[in-house]
């Protein structure tokens, strides 16, 4: 049975990028949502120097950048930008995560106003504010999927690495295992 082990240094790291990337997501801007896209680059850069040099448990670092560089790649590679920069140029289909950080994003500024507050100027004002940050929210958004599935590829890396197990050997002859064949007689 394979066990996922992490020790206090790794837990504070991963906390502490959680929080950074969570909080980009809360106050999007033109600060925190580059810092949360950079904080990506630089986890996922660091997973594949660890699976590269990295000591024995190596299949979670292949897992984790693997999978991180592979939704990266998917939303943010250069056939997204073109639709962000001329709406005329074909548009790519848009990540599957793209949807639920859109609905996330409306749920959380709608949540902070009841029902009859919504004709008021400061639901007006965050109206504005969530048109001005969605650039902002997607970038961080995508950047904290980018490590989840990261995560996940570094849970799986080590279950698809570990396989089946070996088959035994038997002899040509018949199908019995060569270790019954091999056996000296038992002495008188």
């Amino acid at each position: 049975m394979l066990r996922f082990r992490m020790t206090l240094g790794g837990l504070f790291v991963a906390v502490m990028v959680t929080a950074v990337e969570l909080s980009a997501l809360a106050k999007p801007s033109y600060v925190s949502a580059p810092a949360a896209f950079l904080l990506a680059i630089v986890v996922l850069l660091c997973a594949s120097i660890g699976a590269r040099f990295g000591r024995e448990p190596r299949a979670s670092w292949w897992g984790f950048a693997l999978f991180g560089w592979a939704y990266f790649g998917l939303a943010f590679g250069p056939w997204m930008q073109s639709e962000r920069d001329d709406p005329a140029v074909w548009k790519s289909m848009p990540p599957p995560t793209e949807g639920l950080l859109l609905r996330a994003r409306e749920t959380l500024y709608d949540s902070f106003f009841p029902a009859d507050g919504k004709n008021s100027p400061e639901y007006t004002r965050a109206m504005e504010t969530l048109l001005e940050t969605r650039g902002h929210f997607m970038e961080a958004g995508h950047s904290l999927f980018a490590l989840l599935f990261a995560m996940m590829g570094a849970v799986l890396g080590p279950i698809v690495a570990s396989g089946p197990p070996p088959p035994r050997r038997t002899s040509a002859a018949r199908s019995v295992p060569m270790e019954v064949l091999c056996d000296p007689p038992p002495s008188p």
